[in-house]
């Protein structure tokens, strides 16, 4: 008998791509809810509703609902590429004024909500708020040769420089203003150039 050209794929290899691709899926599926509903509104039913799997999938791979969205989190704002523009960005002003224009885009309205329920529910989270601080502990390091000494510390830079671009995030709560991205973005490097240059200020 001929052996056959095409054997079937190992069902351990089948098993741990589908594995990867489930937690992909709810990950994904954990990110839209929680960035639409906060840490309280999103719940399990919708997740696994969303992502359709059922919820043994989830314990399979998270412990509980809570470490599921912070790892949804996490996944989500590595997405962002945020580090990459923190690492290549020559100095601070074009820092903000990238990771502005990824917050304001167009398409940037998950990213925003996302960003402001990670903060909201860092005050009611311990685990949400140690991944902000391992955020901020990161991107301090990349960044903090590039702070002007008349600045202030590092850590009180990356504080205001986010109170900034978190403030960015509330955009579309002033929809009705018929708000310009542009303008926004404008005010946004004069603020940015003030902080980094108090003695400019007259």
């Amino acid at each position: 008998m001929a052996k056959s050209k095409n054997p079937p794929r190992r069902l351990g290899r089948r098993s741990a791509e589908e594995s990867k691709k489930t937690r992909k899926v709810l990950l994904e599926a954990a990110a839209s809810i929680f960035a639409e509903k906060g840490l309280n509104g999103a719940t399990l039913d919708e997740i696994t509703k969303r992502a359709a799997v059922t919820k043994g999938a989830i314990y399979s791979h998270f412990d509980g609902r809570e470490d599921l969205l912070v790892q949804s989190c996490r996944s989500a704002l590595q997405s962002f590429h945020l580090f990459k523009l923190a690492e290549v960005a020559p100095d601070l002003n074009t820092f903000v004024q990238e990771t502005a224009k990824v917050l304001l885009a167009d398409k940037g309205r998950d990213a925003r909500m996302l960003n402001v329920e990670a903060h909201l529910s860092a005050a009611r989270s311990p685990k949400m708020a140690g991944l902000l601080s391992e955020w901020y502990e990161a991107t301090i390091h990349l960044i903090s040769d590039r702070v002007p000494s008349e600045a202030g510390s590092p850590q009180s830079v990356i504080v205001m420089l986010n109170v900034l671009l978190v403030g960015l995030c509330h955009k579309d709560a002033f929809d009705s203003l018929d708000v310009d991205s542009e303008d926004l973005l404008e005010m946004a490097n004069r603020m940015t150039a003030a902080l980094l240059n108090p003695g400019q200020i007259s």
